[in-house]
């Protein structure tokens, strides 16, 4: 099958032989023709969990390149959901290389549908946040954490006219994620939890989103932050 020689193909890819190496890649651009080729390499990431991780992850890093291709807003919506979905289930793999690789995934693909069309993996994101599996929740505060990151770009960049991109990961964030974020920010909170949460709000903080007048959604975390921050100093 398909996915078998995919698994195969990846496998090969550690051989030190120059010409096992060129073979692999030409095989691979063969793949890439494929019009699913993007969901044989979600299917390989994110569901066959029997294969070595290194397979599973070289699947998820060529996703990844080959989603980071694509123009904004051009993605198939099938392929995006399809993608969207598997990512998000490998967010909760046993594998920590594997919930970040989905992660990064993630966020790339957030930034090519965009905030709006991605705002249900967004919520179930959020969601996983009060999973009782701590993989679970490191893998998605792995990829809310890129997303941030992302966010806040975005947020610099339409700094003087804020678009409606922006407009809406602003309301997102007020609304669905930084009140599950301030509770894991305490110290009551597991250590490895409390460093994302950490991380996510500096992301804010250190670009002033806590004390912009254009977003008073946001201002109300300023105070909290402050607190955090006295905390746990």
């Amino acid at each position: 099958t398909r996915l078998g020689q995919l698994c195969q193909l990846f496998q090969l890819a550690s051989s030190p032989d120059n010409s096992v190496q060129q073979q692999v890649m030409q095989m691979l651009q063969q793949f890439s023709q494929l019009p699913d080729f993007n969901m044989y390499l979600a299917t390989v990431f994110a569901k066959l969990t029997s294969q070595d991780e290194v397979v599973r992850q070289r699947a998820g890093l060529l996703l990844k390149t080959n989603v980071g291709r694509v123009p904004p807003g051009t993605l198939q919506p099938a392929v995006a959901e399809y993608v969207q979905a598997h990512a998000l289930s490998a967010v909760r793999d046993s594998s920590k290389v594997i919930r970040h690789t989905a992660g990064t995934v993630i966020s790339i693909l957030v930034l090519k549908v965009g905030i709006v069309q991605s705002r249900p993996t967004l919520d179930q994101l959020a969601g996983c946040l009060g999973d009782p599996n701590a993989d679970t929740v490191e893998g998605s505060f792995n990829a809310l954490n890129k997303i941030c990151e992302d966010g806040m770009m975005l947020i610099k960049q339409t700094w003087d006219y804020p678009d409606e991109q922006t407009q809406h990961f602003v309301s997102w964030s007020a609304e669905n994620f930084l009140p599950k974020v301030m509770q894991y920010a305490s110290p009551q909170a597991p250590l490895h939890a409390r460093q994302n949460a950490i991380e996510c709000l500096n992301h804010f903080a250190l670009n002033w989103a806590f004390n912009e007048p254009k977003f008073p959604q946001l201002q109300p975390y300023a105070a909290q932050y402050l607190e955090v921050l006295g905390v746990l100093a």
